[in-house]
This record gives structure tokens, sequence and C-alpha cells, in this order.
């Protein structure tokens, strides 16, 4: 295997009547997800759409999601998956600056889509995922050759375009290639005891990298069956799909990692079969963690940190929750990172400094089309991440904060991370953001932003005494603010920006 076609294509050769993808009733094999994907193939190369060009999608999970990214990589051309949660306008500046010749989407999409696409110069071709109609998937199909098409693809050439989730600014797309993936996927296999019999989970949003990468073709490439969920995470129907489908490994975020963990009705289910979970994208709260182990006991927990531009970073493995449940992991098989201070030098044991990664062996290629972003990220053939970490004993490192969310007080550096950690163990908060508002005599200040939990209820007060058991005196928060919920973007990630406006508004500056 050296390229994305080959998962298909290979895995066609060896388990042909294998389910690769399994959804509700529906079902694809390994063989049909070959023949399926050569048949669209060959109509987007009849279309003009070959090395270079790029195709995107906007979809919920559904097996045709599939189809089309081999399809694409079949190709030669470049994917580039759209958020589901956006609206027109956010659909539009994405298709502005990735250009797609075709833009595949389920119905339910198409009036936001061609609202999005009106106001573009090189507007897609829209292909509509469901039966019928001219401009379905279907007819785009039919007739086509269910042979591999005729195209060397160039494992180094880029697979897809990522775009980040933009709570900082426009989203980035981030160009990944072929064999980057492919590093990555080896790696989580031999740092996780990955094999063919597993059955995934995917319930995370395919347009994501970790439902994408991690979930999708980390299956594929391995040769296993992937359970597709569609629609909201529910506990009681991930629980069902588990236990039905004799779920081996399930990929989930802290978030939906606490909902199964606290679940009253966990023990009504026969969750026997599930014998790996992977959890990442952000920090966990210890108590949800030591929930979890205790709830799903011999269950092999792996905390996997990385990101759009870096790939697979760093690993806690299932062994290493014994004595290191606290950090965030060790450096990762075939990758090479580094923690750093702003000499550029390595900082040592105990002491914080920014995650670089060398591109070389992982990450990004490039942005697409923003060579600026570009020189600011990657500098000297290192990806800086932006992340903060503490290096500890052992070859391990905890993630702490990004530069760009630490708080100056007085000359001091706090790190919301640290305050969000401890007050999220609060039995009456639900959710928490901690970041810096202007102060006339520090300069910067910290806020907690909250939101409670039905039914429950917390004041001020209470919030300050608690944090002044566990903080040293500047790091606690001097303003306390409570919310219904807190403002979160397209990629459900809570939005600092939004909540620390109105206490920066006027100012020339917000830090």
């Amino acid at each position: 295997m050296l390229v994305i076609g080959d998962l298909s294509r290979l895995n066609a050769q060896r388990y042909p009547h294998k389910p690769a993808l399994v959804m509700g009733e529906e079902s694809v094999t390994y063989a049909q997800l070959d023949a399926r994907s050569n048949q669209l193939a060959h109509a987007l190369l009849v279309a003009g759409i070959g090395a270079g060009e790029r195709v995107a999608i906007l979809s919920h999970n559904r097996l045709e999601y599939a189809v089309v990214l081999q399809a694409v990589a079949k190709c030669g051309a470049m994917i580039v998956p759209l958020n589901f949660r956006f609206g027109a306008a956010e659909i539009g500046q994405v298709l502005s600056d990735a250009e797609p010749a075709m833009l595949f989407l389920e119905p339910e999409f198409e009036a936001a889509a061609r609202e999005a696409i009106a106001a573009l110069a090189r507007p897609p071709a829209l292909v509509l995922l469901a039966p019928g109609g001219d401009d379905s998937l279907a007819a785009l199909m039919a007739d086509r050759p269910a042979t591999a098409p005729e195209v060397a693809v160039d494992p180094d050439s880029a697979a897809m375009v990522l775009y980040t989730s933009g709570t900082t600014g426009r989203p980035k797309g981030v160009l990944f290639s072929h064999a980057k993936f492919f590093r990555m996927f080896a790696a989580t296999a031999i740092e996780t005891r990955l094999v063919h019999e597993d059955v995934y989970l995917i319930a995370v949003p395919l347009f994501h990298t970790a439902g994408m990468n991690m979930a999708l073709n980390q299956a594929l490439f391995m040769g296993a069956t992937g359970i597709v969920h569609r629609g909201r995470f529910d506990p009681a129907t991930i629980f069902a799909l588990i236990q039905r489908h004799r779920v081996t490994l399930a990929i989930l975020v802290p978030t939906t990692v606490g909902l199964l963990a606290h679940h009253p009705d966990v023990p009504s289910y026969d969750l026997s079969s599930l014998n790996k979970i992977f959890y990442g994208s952000m920090p966990i709260a210890p108590q949800v963690l030591d929930k979890a182990l205790r709830v799903f006991g011999g269950v092999r927990f792996n905390q996997i940190y990385g990101s759009t531009e870096c790939g697979m970073v760093g690993i806690l493995r299932a062994e290493d929750h014994v004595r290191h449940s606290q950090t965030t992991g060790r450096e990762a098989l075939l990758t090479a990172c580094r923690i750093i201070g702003q000499d550029g030098a390595e900082v040592p044991v105990g002491e914080i400094g920014e995650v670089v990664v060398e591109q070389s062996r992982m990450g990004m290629m490039a942005y697409w089309r923003n060579d600026a972003a570009t020189a600011e990220t990657i500098r000297g053939g290192w990806i800086y991440s932006g992340d903060l970490a503490r290096v500890e004993e052992q070859g391990f490192f905890t993630l702490v904060d990004r530069i760009k969310d630490v708080i100056n007080s007085g000359g001091e550096n706090i790190y919301p991370k640290e305050i969000e950690t401890l007050i999220a163990t609060h039995p009456a908060v639900r959710e928490v953001a901690v970041f810096g508002i202007p102060d006339e005599r520090y300069g910067e200040t910290v806020c907690a932003a909250l939101a409670l939990h039905a039914g429950m209820t917390a004041t001020a007060g209470e919030i300050e005494e608690f944090c002044a058991e566990h903080l040293a005196r500047f790091k606690r928060p001097r303003r306390i603010e409570f919310h219904d919920a807190l403002p979160r973007n397209a990629s459900d990630k809570i939005m600092k920006t939004a909540l620390r406006a109105p206490h920066w508004q006027g100012r020339s500056r917000m830090i």
C-alpha cells in the first residue's frame, strides 16, 4: 500500500467478501467498495478531474462518503471535506479558497450550497448523494467500468485539503500527503495493537481528520470492519451498536467518554467485545478518565495527541495509564517532536515549551495557497504547533495550553488549561473556559466563563472559594461569568475569542 486509493484496491484482493463498512441495515464489502469507487473514478476522469484537482464533499456520515474518498484518491485529486455544521457563508469561504471542480452533498445541504456558490467565479458542479436524478451519484457512476483506472498517483502528492476549525480566524486548508498518512496509519497500528479482525465504531464526523483518518481510513488500512454511526451522539445508541456488532474499538473525544462512563444503563448492555478506546482532541479531566477506567475495566485506553497540521505527534498507550495517566504521552512511533523555549533550545524536565514536529517525518506539506501562514508555521523543517507542553520524566510530556491562550498577569504566565481542569471538577459545572481580560494594574487578569448542569446552581463566591483551595492567588479568577451555554464554532470548539471580545472592546489590542 502506497496511496489512499490502495485501501480499497488491495483489501478487495485480500478480503473481497468481508464487510468494509456497515451502517444500519446497509453494508458494503471490500470488493463492492473497490468496484464502486473505480466506477466513480472513471466518471471523474471523464469530467477532467485528475492530479491536482479538488473535489469537495458535504455530508453526514454515510457509506457513500468512503466511495467518494476512494474515487478521488484513485484519480490523484484531493478531497476537500466540508463541515456539515457550516452555514452558507462558511461553505462559500472554503469553496472560494479551494475552488473544487465538483461538490458531492446530501440533499439537505443543497439550498445552503447553492446560496454559497452563487457568488463564486468558478462554482463547482453539484452531485447529490441520493438515488435518482441526473445530478445524482448513481447517475454519474452509471455504465462506468468497475476496473481500476490507469492512473499513477504520486505517494508524496497531496491527498487532502483539510480545513482548520477557524477558532482564531478564517479556516486554512492543510495539505497532507498520501505517504504521511500511511506513516500515521502504520504507527497507530503498532502503538495500539490493531488487527484486521477489529471492528471499529465510527461515530465521529467523517469531515474531521479524526473521523476520516483515525477511524475510517485506519479501519480500511487494517482491512477491518467499520460500523458507521450517523446522527447525534446518544449513549444508548452507541451501547446498542457495540453490543449488536461486537465492536472492539471506539474512537471518542473526552466529552463522549464522560457521557458513556456516567450513563446509568451501562450494566444493561453486553460490551464484552470492546477492548480498545482511543480518545483525544482535548485534555481529559482526571475524574472522567478515572471513572471510565473503572466502568470499562479491561479496555485498553489510548490517548492520541495530534493536530490537522502535525498529524500524530504523541501517544499515551494503555500500559502507560497505570503510572502516567495525568500526562499527554510520549513521542509517537515514526514521528519526531521536540519541546523548545523561545531561544529554540529544548527545555529541561519540569519546564514548559512549544511542541514542534519534524516535517520530513510527519505533518503537513503546506497551507493551501497561503505562503505567509506556511512560513509562520513551518520553520527550518519543523512544524510549530502552537501547543505548550511541560517536559516530564522518562520522555513523557503534558500539554498545558495553546500559546495564544496564555495569560500574562504582572509578568507571570498563567495557563488557562490548568484552571479549566480544576473548575471542571466542580459538580455543578458543565463546561468552562478561562481567558485573559484587561487589568489596569497587571495588564491582564483571569476570567472564567461557566455553564452549569441543568438543575444545579453555584455562585461566583462558591467558585472563587473552590479555586482558592487549590490555586495560587495569582492564578485565581478575578471575574466569574455564568452563561446558559458557551459559544462554539462549527467544529464544536469553544470560541474564547467571542468570550474575550466584549472585555477588550474599544482597545487597540487584545493582550
